[in-house]
């Protein structure tokens, strides 16, 4: 799930654009007016992107610093500890997409946690927006892939190993990976981590032609908060988001 606010505000530019685009072949608006309205529309998510803690952005110069995570021209990079004979290898990589508008370096406290556990962490570097308002302006498959092969191949302390990929994303950023595994990636990877996401992605902005549900043997973990309050206002979309989700397992 996108948040009330980001589903909303990315519906409302996609169709405030649309509207736009018809006046202008019908009604003959000025081009300068269409330029005015998307200079304003720029400025206006620039002002609204949110930074990340000083905390979180000192314990990512930190984790540069002794050489467990590296800034990339697509990505962030958190690598995990070398195994004790010295490989670079890890059983899991992630591809995390972050929220909309929220700084990428927001992520290295939870990023760092888990790359304490094995897992190679790459979050992905949407600036200078912040925002994927829709898959036409974004290069989705070629971007995953760069991140999936910079992340092994350049990391400065040597090529690394990974044995299995999973692509996640924290709200709007879980759209994101829901897409990318249905549209592109699901013959190679299995796995859909959601985080703050109860919402399935808006085939306007995101088309899709299928559901994870419809997408063969791939598996989604879903981490919500109890207490947050942005999901418990999001009832209406619950329905909708179970029916289109791989079947629960029991353990």
């Amino acid at each position: 799930g996108v948040t009330t606010a980001t589903s909303t505000a990315s519906l409302y530019i996609y169709y405030n654009m649309l509207a736009l685009g018809i006046l202008a072949l019908t009604a003959g608006i000025p081009c300068f007016l269409l330029r005015k309205y998307a200079i304003k529309l720029t400025h206006s998510l620039l002002d609204n992107r949110q930074e990340a803690f000083k905390s979180a952005r000192n314990l990512l110069v930190d984790r540069i610093g002794i050489g467990r995570s590296q800034r990339m021209k697509r990505c962030d990079v958190y690598y995990p500890a070398k195994s004790e004979d010295g490989k670079l290898h890890a059983q899991c990589g992630l591809i995390l997409y972050p929220r909309s508008l929220v700084d990428r370096a927001a992520y290295a406290p939870i990023a760092t946690r888990l790359s304490e556990l094995g897992i190679l962490v790459a979050v992905p570097n949407l600036e200078p927006y912040r925002f994927v308002g829709n898959l036409r302006d974004y290069a989705l498959k070629e971007e995953v892939m760069h991140i999936l092969s910079g992340s092994v191949l350049l990391s400065k302390s040597g090529v690394w190993t990974v044995d299995e990929w999973a692509i996640g994303g924290h709200s709007a950023g879980g759209h994101l990976a829901i897409v990318a595994v249905t549209n592109e990636f699901s013959s190679t990877i299995k796995k859909v981590v959601l985080y703050g996401v109860l919402s399935y992605p808006n085939r306007h902005l995101y088309p899709h032609t299928r559901t994870l549900r419809d997408t063969n043997a791939v598996s989604a973990l879903v981490v919500n908060g109890s207490n947050d309050g942005i999901i418990k206002g999001m009832a209406n979309t619950v329905e909708k988001f179970h029916a289109s989700m791989p079947p629960k397992r029991c353990n």
